[in-house]
């Protein structure tokens, strides 16, 4: 498993996103049809602000990794976002979030409690490797944060 495997979209938020509702919503407006319908993406933005609420998720360092599972998708789906002025979130360090990653699943395949996602493995092998959390966070263009997460792959791929 990389990276690059699930995550579908990079972006960069402009000075006008303020808040990790509208950093989320921004993060889901541009996934293709195929990646994401349509129609979903306002049951999705609801499920991953249901989940927002019962505790945040921007965890310190000015990262935030939204999410939701048991979702109607057949896949994970994943979107990385950098802000250089930051944004605010309840994070546990007080400081204003600069790296979301919107992770959006689906449910368990049928009879399997499935705790293990090899997607979730090479996410956090990524998010502990400072060098590449730091080259992450300075990206200024979509390009540079997929070529972050190019060069990652090399590095963090997980076997399924």
């Amino acid at each position: 498993m990389k990276l690059t495997e699930f995550i579908y979209r990079s972006v960069i938020l402009g000075p006008e996103i303020r808040t990790l509702e509208q950093a989320i919503s921004a993060m889901l407006e541009g996934l293709s049809s195929n990646q994401l319908p349509p129609h979903l993406v306002p049951e999705i933005l609801a499920a991953v602000m249901r989940r927002e609420k019962t505790s945040s998720t921007a965890i310190g360092r000015g990262m935030a990794i939204p999410h939701a599972g048991r979702l109607p998708i057949d896949r994970v789906v994943g979107v990385v976002a950098v802000s250089e002025s930051g944004i605010e979130a309840d994070s546990i360090d007080g400081r204003p979030v600069s790296v979301v990653i919107l992770l959006l699943l689906p449910p368990p395949p049928p009879n399997e409690h499935r705790l293990y996602r090899p997607e979730t493995e090479v996410l956090w092998r990524f998010l502990r490797n400072d060098e590449f959390y730091s080259c992450l966070r300075q990206a200024r263009t979509e390009e540079e944060i997929e070529a972050v997460l190019k060069t990652a792959d090399a590095t963090f791929a997980v076997r399924d």
